[in-house]
């Protein structure tokens, strides 16, 4: 896995990871801890590229972390539509939405992953640039929310950790 940028306020370390947990109703877990691929010194991450097209800024005082995984890291990937579906059926969340009583309008939610589950197998879930334009608007299955190719990792795996003299914002 190519090296992965970490932009925020703590420094990268296995202690500011946090249990992954699932979330009712949401295709993204809660927890763990978030990177995506650095591309170059000028433009991050596609999770910098979204975030300053969108203004979406989680910190004010940032700084940049260059991390290199471990070789043996065992990442769940989702690089086409095919292997959202592989890794839903395997990892199928419950739907406790049906519980409010409007299961008809709450199929959507039939087809989740759990991220809990997923986490007892694998050190993180990654989703490719173009496994997110497959899944962001596929039906039934999707990872919409998924704004951008992103990782979270549940477990640290990182051989290298580099502070840049950046900050993206």
């Amino acid at each position: 896995m190519k090296k992965q940028l970490f932009v925020g306020e703590l420094t990268p370390c296995e202690e500011h990871i946090t249990p992954v947990r699932n979330e009712m109703g949401m295709n993204k877990p809660r927890g763990g801890f978030w990177t995506s691929t650095y591309i170059n010194e000028e433009h991050g991450s596609d999770w910098v590229l979204w975030s300053l097209g969108n203004e979406f800024y989680t910190c004010t005082n940032s700084t940049s972390w260059l991390l290199t995984p471990s070789t043996g890291a065992r990442i769940a990937t989702v690089d086409s539509h095919q292997d959202l579906v592989e890794l839903t059926e395997k990892y199928k969340a419950k739907n406790e939405m049906k519980l409010l009583g409007a299961s008809s309008l709450m199929t959507r939610f039939d087809h989740l992953i759990d991220y809990e589950k997923l986490s007892q197998d694998y050190d993180a879930f990654r989703i490719t640039e173009k496994g997110q334009m497959d899944t962001r608007f596929s039906h039934p299955h999707n990872l919409y929310g998924f704004d951008c190719e992103s990782t979270v990792w549940f477990r640290w795996c990182f051989d290298k950790v580099e502070k840049l003299d950046k900050s993206y914002y």
